[in-house]
């Protein structure tokens, strides 16, 4: 019985091997880095990354949007579909299905703007404005489902895979669609 114990760890120990393998290289750190984000884990992103401090993870929690964030962030879904390969460096696709929720943040911002004027010329402050106004628009816009392919570049540095930058359109997937929103907003002024 010892022996059939034995046996059946070594081959346990054995698979679970041979599935980390898996997703080494370049396809193993878009994955960790994926991974991390789906249960927002920034700090461990960062890890993925060349620089660390482009995934500001010092003080996250300190977004109203944060916890926000994080429960869309468990439902995202992503996939390696593509990895290739041109001398040292590596190209990661990975489709990402997740909540968008850009009509919610339009909304929210809309109404901040206005308020916030009105609140400012009658000299009244109210700090948790913006909070209270997401948390009453929240039941009223439900995310929606979208998709997209987000391209990691990645390089080896001494001996270790790393991703070069955050990918287009990561910091979107990471914030619901709010960061999508916010550059329309700040096109809109310039044109």
């Amino acid at each position: 019985m010892k022996k059939f114990t034995a046996v059946l760890l070594l081959l346990c120990l054995a698979a679970a091997l041979c599935s980390c393998s898996t997703f080494s290289g370049p396809s193993g750190v878009a994955n960790r880095f994926m991974a991390n984000l789906k249960t927002y884990n920034l700090e461990g992103a960062g890890k993925c990354l060349l620089d660390p401090a482009e995934l500001d993870a010092d003080t996250p929690e300190s977004n109203v949007f944060y916890d926000y964030y994080k429960e869309c962030a468990k439902k995202m879904k992503f996939k390696i579909v593509e990895s290739t390969e041109d001398g040292d460096k590596r190209t990661v696709k990975v489709h990402v299905t997740y909540l968008d929720s850009g009509e919610l943040f339009a909304e929210v911002y809309k109404e901040y703007l206005a308020k916030s004027l009105t609140s400012a010329l009658s000299g009244k402050k109210n700090e948790n404005l913006l909070g209270d106004i997401f948390d009453e628009k929240k039941p009223d816009y439900p995310p929606k489902t979208a998709e997209t392919d987000l391209i990691f570049n990645c390089t080896k540095k001494d001996g270790r895979w790393y991703i070069d930058k955050m990918p287009d359109g990561c910091t979107r997937v990471m914030t619901s669609g709010m960061t999508g929103l916010l550059g329309e907003l700040i096109s809109s002024f310039w044109k």
